[in-house]
């Protein structure tokens, strides 16, 4: 299970903190959506300047994102968006960032949003202070795994949304390969990097709008020219793959969570 250890390390509050973390979480989220200044620099000039504790900085960087997503949600017909997440990880630990190679990273010009699988993002390394009610702890369970069920939520919305406007692009970048191509051998070189579905799922679109015909679909080349790595469909298609599969641990982490929420309502109900 991805959450095992939640129950004993997931402790998020700030006692008398939450108008500060409100307050600094508006000035970034408010200064990105007008001036588009990185929030997670912003948040790191914060927390030099005002010596703001590992938690603090956690809990404006989740702020700040929600403040974000809830405004370009409100304000946009388009509910497809993307933005860059503000990232505590880069704040909290500079030192362990490493070099991606060129398939770990977007498309050239693609503004993507830093992601984490959720369950590991929200459990925190501070012990759990038992307190002498159970039913205070209860109901600081219930707080923290509710945050934690927003914060995955958000995620995985992000998560979606990135996924399909890559999708679009990777079978723009299918469809001008096939037209130049032919299918067969567009197809076969994709075969090492997609997975079967996705592979299916452009044939299928691709089949839609009679940029392959049936007759393309029983034609049989050999390919002889090499497999250009460096080729844009490539790119976008390992990037998507990628997304499918950080969108799959997040719909785990997220039923996981509101499993061990509704848990806790419930005997919270009971007593």
């Amino acid at each position: 299970m991805l959450l095992d250890k939640i129950a004993d390390e997931l402790r998020g509050s700030i006692p008398g903190g939450k108008a500060k973390v409100d307050a600094l979480a508006t000035k970034v989220a408010g200064t990105y959506l007008n001036t588009g200044e990185n929030m997670t620099k912003q948040i790191q000039k914060l927390a030099e300047a005002e010596g703001l504790s590992d938690e603090y900085v956690k809990r404006v960087c989740e702020t700040s994102n929600h403040k974000v997503s809830s405004h370009l949600f409100n304000t946009n017909e388009d509910k497809n968006f993307q933005f860059d997440l503000a990232d505590w990880q880069q704040i909290l630990s500079p030192q362990e960032e490493k070099t991606a190679s060129v398939y770990d990273l977007p498309p050239t010009n693609y503004k993507t949003a830093s992601i984490k699988v959720a369950s590991e993002e929200v459990i925190e390394a501070t012990p759990y202070y038992m307190k002498s009610d159970p039913t205070e702890n209860l109901l600081d369970l219930k707080d923290t795994f509710s945050r934690a069920e927003e914060d995955t939520r958000v995620k995985l919305a992000y998560v979606q949304n990135e996924e399909q406007f890559v999708f679009q692009q990777l079978y723009n970048e299918f469809s001008s390969e096939v037209k130049d191509s032919g299918y067969f051998k567009v197809a076969q070189a994709l075969v090492p990097f997609l997975h079967p579905e996705t592979i299916e799922l452009l044939t299928y679109e691709g089949s839609s709008d009679n940029t392959i015909s049936e007759a393309d679909l029983f034609t049989v080349e050999k390919l002889a020219e090499a497999v250009d790595e460096t080729a844009a469909v490539i790119k976008f298609g390992q990037y998507y793959e990628k997304l499918r599969q950080e969108k799959e641990l997040y719909k785990l982490a997220h039923q996981e969570i509101t499993e061990q929420l509704q848990t806790i309502c419930n005997t919270l109900k009971s007593k």
